[in-house]
């Protein structure tokens, strides 16, 4: 969800464009003798310069109204900066996000949407799909010890077939392969499931800050996708 293609990265440009072409309109404009001619290309300028800044009124306006997904405080209702990110807001900003699809974030391992699955695989989501996959399995690793095992056995293989796809796409192959063996051998390990997202829970959070800080630039968007307010 990067700011919108047309306004942040050509609409500069094309109103550059319209500045040059009302130039060039300028010279026939001011040698021709036919006042026809003159008015045509006086109008033909004007609505070039008209052109170029009613383009970038909307380029700024459209900026403005966009926020960061992660850079804001759902609790104040307020952007933050940078250096305010915290793992808090980006676990509350997944939760915000999947909250579309599952009252709780642990019922997506048994039954992961369709629909979910073709937003991810979107190019205006797709920088979300690591953060999906982080954070489903920090999910587990936030669970009780008892409970971890149980969740993971009963878990969709193919919801964790597709959440390590994901990850191994991400250049997190190696976590990515070691939680799909584990699926496979999850009902004779519990206890070694229970070890693994209990010790790597830190790991997760520590990887999906790590993703945002690194991709800023796709998390922006409409102001309504961030605070419905």
């Amino acid at each position: 969800m990067k700011e919108n293609k047309f306004f942040s990265k050509y609409a500069v440009h094309v109103a550059t464009a319209c500045a040059v072409l009302a130039l060039i309109l300028f010279i026939p404009a001011s040698v021709t003798k036919s006042i026809g001619l003159k008015v045509f290309f006086i109008v033909l300028m004007a609505l070039s310069l008209i052109g170029g800044v009613v383009l970038l009124f909307l380029s700024n306006r459209a900026k403005g109204e966009r926020l960061h997904y992660f850079l804001y405080d759902r609790r104040r209702g307020e952007s933050v900066s940078k250096e305010e990110l915290t793992f808090l807001l980006v676990r509350e900003g997944m939760e915000a996000y999947l909250s579309d699809f599952a009252e709780a974030p642990s019922a997506l391992l048994s039954d992961l949407p369709k629909r979910l699955r073709v937003q991810l695989e979107s190019e205006s989501n797709a920088a979300f799909a690591p953060l999906v996959a982080y954070r489903m399995f920090w999910e587990l690793s936030a669970m009780e010890p008892e409970d971890i095992a149980a969740a993971f056995q009963s878990a969709n293989p193919k919801v964790i077939g597709y959440l390590c796809a994901i990850l191994r796409e991400n250049a997190d192959g190696e976590m990515a392969d070691y939680i799909f063996n584990l699926k496979k051998n999850a009902l004779r390990e519990g206890t070694r499931v229970a070890n693994f997202f209990r010790k790597n829970r830190r790991c997760f959070e520590d990887r999906m800050l790590h993703y945002v800080e690194l991709h800023m630039s796709d998390f922006y968007m409409e102001k309504h996708r961030v605070s419905p307010k």
